[in-house]
């Protein structure tokens, strides 16, 4: 059996090229002869970055696949045999975000949706017709949050963070009134920092699976999942657990704009995650896709063809040397998952009496320990907190006060490799605007820039009394804004 490829050139002008090539011919497909298409989606020009910027999802109806890129604002569509088409270029008037999109279950009509949610818009596929249909605002008050349709096609969406905290709150964009309307607060299981927040969809029972994880105070990592009972208003955590920190990336790792109506084989209660991870809704466990399926792909996205029993695997080559995405339809039956290792907590707030005996103990506990430290750390007058800074092949590594932090979030991590540059230097000022260029080089978008900045100095100085890091007017020309770094903190080995 032969193996279908088809270079696609996304640009001004499309180019369409068949090549038929045996299963030994691909590169990282391996023995497995199931992979019977592969489609190449060139980006000519462009940087590696500029994935970022692009939405995507799934036609449930005809199989399609609509490729959105936010930056420029062209929408393609490209279909089950390879070819790609140029629907439109789409304004957004009455918005100054990227946009998640997401097909209509009829697959009549595609929505537009701002990544911190507010305005939503519909664009109708056979008219080319964009519609502005949100008559409320939200404030943009829900980043990195999940999303899913329900049968009635209103969009459902859950946590996320804005204005400098978690937001637990179900909110459903109904599309009878036009507007965005509270479904649930009454969501209440943690207060520390989540990376992401995950919801699919099961019509079949009226309900939705969930997952979150929590960066703890300690650093550990630890994932919650369980259900939301729609009709009950009654949400349950199911299991909370933490996972091998080298076999899993906790962040949101989404180099494409995905959101969850078409991500689900809830046949099995599998769901896809991000990277080559899937969540089982059965066992509440992350899965991992065998890696020696594709050893030289590196995958960012994941749709189940419910109608074929497929999915649509969208990846990209595991070097990074070039922008373009694979798109490769596997059988759902060749589809290897193996559970990572887990370790089960009890659940976080457990309402019991002996809890609060605990809670007691472990406050009378901390209060003794924070006046020894006080007293042997902070009551010497000369004695500081430290940042040692060392390099090595793997990057940049901290500690404070001589012990190993460890750095999960590549913009965080790229904050102390600067900082580390400022030091060696001597210099103890960057521009704003330099500091961006050095630390979010692979997003453009001024409202990110500006987010993200906040939520990476918080990052930066947390560990520490005084900041090492703050925001400064420029002494010279008061429009301007520099970032101010306090040498006397940081040390390098």
């Amino acid at each position: 059996m032969f193996l279908l490829v088809v270079y696609i050139v996304l640009g001004i002008q499309v180019g369409l090229v068949d090549k038929m090539v045996s299963p030994q011919d691909h590169e990282g497909a391996g023995d497995h002869t199931s992979v019977y298409e592969r489609v190449v989606l060139e980006f000519p020009g462009k940087k590696n970055v500029y994935l970022n910027s692009i939405s995507v999802t799934l036609n449930p109806v005809q199989g399609h696949l609509y490729f959105f890129e936010n930056e420029i604002g062209v929408l393609h569509k490209l279909d089950p045999t390879g070819g790609l088409t140029v629907l439109d270029t789409l304004e957004f008037p009455e918005s100054n975000e990227y946009h998640f999109v997401e097909s209509r279950r009829n697959g009549q009509a595609l929505l537009f949706w701002e990544v911190g949610l507010g305005e939503v818009y519909e664009y109708e596929i056979s008219s080319g017709l964009l519609r502005h249909l949100s008559d409320t605002d939200v404030n943009k008050l829900m980043y990195s949050h999940g999303a899913v349709l329900d049968t009635q096609g209103d969009l459902l969406s859950w946590g996320g963070y804005g204005f400098w905290e978690m937001r637990k709150l179900l909110l459903i964009y109904s599309m009878e009134k036009n507007e965005w309307l509270l479904g649930s607060d009454g969501f209440h299981d943690y207060q520390e920092y989540s990376y992401f927040h995950d919801i699919w969809y099961d019509s079949s029972q009226a309900k939705l699976d969930y997952l979150f994880n929590l960066l703890m105070e300690n650093g550990d990592i630890r994932y919650n999942a369980g259900s939301y009972d729609i009709e009950g208003d009654r949400w349950e955590s199911k299991r909370w657990f933490s996972v091998d920190k080298q076999g899993v990336d906790h962040r949101r790792s989404r180099p494409l704009f995905i959101q969850n109506s078409y991500l689900s084989d809830y046949n099995s209660g599998i769901h896809y995650l991000s990277n080559a991870q899937f969540y089982s809704s059965r066992t509440y466990e992350i899965l991992r896709l065998d890696p020696e399926m594709f050893p030289n792909l590196r995958f960012v996205a994941g749709f189940y063809l419910a109608k074929e029993n497929d999915w649509l695997l969208i990846g990209k080559d595991v070097d990074n040397s070039t922008t373009n995405l694979k798109v490769i339809r596997l059988p759902n039956e060749e589809l290897k998952l193996s559970p990572i290792p887990s370790l089960s907590y009890p659940w976080v707030h457990a309402r019991s009496y002996w809890w609060v005996g605990l809670l007691l103990v472990l406050i009378v506990v901390s209060i003794g320990v924070f006046a020894y430290r006080r007293k042997h750390f902070i009551g010497q007058k000369n004695d500081r907190s430290q940042v040692e800074l060392g390099q090595n092949v793997q990057g940049v590594q901290v500690r404070f006060n001589g012990e190993s932090v460890t750095i999960t979030d590549d913009y965080v991590q790229r904050s102390w490799a600067l900082i580390y540059r400022l030091k060696q230097s001597g210099q103890d000022l960057i521009r704003i605007n330099d500091f961006d260029e050095e630390v979010f080089f692979d997003n453009h978008s001024g409202p990110f820039r500006s987010r993200k900045r906040k939520a990476v100095l918080k990052a930066v100085n947390r560990h520490i009394e005084e900041p090492i890091l703050r925001v400064v007017i420029n002494s010279i020309d008061k429009r301007y804004k520099d970032i101010e770094l306090d040498l006397t903190l940081v040390t390098i080995s």
